[in-house]
């Protein structure tokens, strides 16, 4: 029997005042604010910038954000009031994880003050939201008009700025979060697509990112069942919303998507997660488990296929995972999804091969900054002899030999 451990929603203490109330926003005259290096920095000089403030950008129960370095140009004056919304992000789960938890209160409060975002440090050209950005930004219903994207040093009068209504590997969100995400559904008026599943896949990520080996084979199943695959990088925010919204049973292959199911509030429904990661603390738990019913992570993967770069190690969110595929098909005939009678395991092998040589191609075609796999592929191959996948041996060779780095 698969690992299907199932988190039940917890009710808050009722003495746990944190929990049930957000925090005022807090004000600060003549911050200075420049671009960001990296996002999760987003280049504000905060007065006693070491003090673990609700103005710092927090990720796993503590502040990460860094000082950043002096300008070496005079700042610009802004005058008046503004409020400081996060950096311009362009990555869908961490801006979903850990900018936008600031957009509710910060409209709320200061409807009608402008509000900042920090771009890249000295690329003035960034003057308009991210797509990402601008999405996000929509379904919260903040005017684009009124939003200043900032790439050099400017000095603001005074600078309002709301708590992290959630982050990334933290506590559980605020309840006031929650009833305002709910508000939120209500007033933009978005009608769910019933289902009673909807399947939230990575098998069309470009190759390179880690997924599991053969999912596409899994998502011909799960479709002939009767279940709805989602492929979130191919679909409108609005129809991601509204499926996750009307699903009774939401499951996602582990990945940067979940982070979108924050964007709501609480649905009657089970979400469950098949993990991607070995050796990973549960993923969003805390975020997702006041949101559902029931939340149920499977460990679906057999082990992670990993590789080297001029660096060290590559980066953990692009090793590829092998299924432990009965661990996956005990968990659907669990949920009444019996693929069993259907599986074929010459298909999935085969689909299993095409995307473990579709990953070697992507890992080390990747672009320079992204760190490349290095080497011959040995350290590849290893693992694949050890998995009984060692009939790969040839053809990792020669795409290793063949590929041109991307610079």
């Amino acid at each position: 029997m698969p690992d299907m451990s199932q988190p039940r929603r917890e009710e808050p203490d009722a003495a746990d005042a944190r929990l049930h109330h957000l925090p005022a926003m807090v004000s600060f005259d003549n911050v200075l604010v420049q671009g960001y290096a990296r996002a999760f920095s987003p280049g504000v000089f905060w007065p006693n910038f070491q003090a673990d403030g609700l103005q710092r950008h927090f990720r796993n129960g503590a502040p990460i954000c860094e000082r950043p370095e002096p300008p070496e140009e005079p700042p610009v004056r802004f005058r008046g009031e503004a409020v400081f919304l996060g950096a311009n992000g362009s990555h869908f789960g961490h801006s979903c994880a850990e900018i936008v938890p600031r957009f509710l209160q910060s409209k709320t409060d200061h409807p009608d003050l402008p509000f900042i975002l920090t771009g890249r440090l000295g690329h003035a050209e960034e003057t308009t939201p991210t797509p990402v950005m601008s999405a996000l930004l929509g379904w919260f219903g903040i005017d684009q008009q009124r939003v200043k994207i900032i790439t050099a040093p400017t000095v603001f009068d005074r600078l309002h700025v709301a708590a992290q209504a959630e982050h990334l590997n933290g506590a559980r969100p605020y309840d006031a979060y929650l009833d305002l995400l709910d508000a939120l559904y209500v007033r933009n008026g978005l009608e769910s697509i019933d289902s009673d599943y909807v399947y939230v896949s990575r098998a069309q990520l470009r190759p390179g990112y880690g997924i599991h080996a053969g999912e596409s084979y899994l998502c011909t199943l799960l479709e002939a069942a009767g279940v709805r695959i989602l492929y979130p990088e191919r679909s409108p925010l609005r129809l991601q919303l509204a499926l996750y919204a009307g699903a009774k049973r939401l499951i996602f292959a582990e990945g940067s998507a979940l982070h979108g199911r924050q964007l709501l509030g609480r649905f009657p429904q089970h979400i469950d997660i098949l993990e991607r990661r070995k050796k990973k603390k549960k993923f969003a738990v805390n975020q997702l488990a006041p949101r559902c019913d029931a939340l149920t992570y499977v460990s679906a993967t057999a082990r992670n296929l990993t590789f080297k770069t001029d660096t060290g190690d590559g980066d953990l969110f692009r090793a590829l995972a092998l299924y432990d595929v009965d661990a996956v098909l005990t968990y659907f005939d669990a949920i009444g999804l019996p693929l069993k009678r259907l599986w074929d395991q010459t298909a999935f092998a085969k689909a299993q091969d095409d995307a473990i040589l579709a990953w070697v191609r992507g890992i080390h075609g990747l672009r320079n900054k992204n760190h490349p796999a290095t080497g011959t592929g040995d350290d590849v191959i290893d693992q694949l002899k050890d998995a009984g996948l060692g009939h790969l041996e040839a053809d990792v060779r020669q795409i290793v030999a063949g590929v041109t780095r991307i610079d």
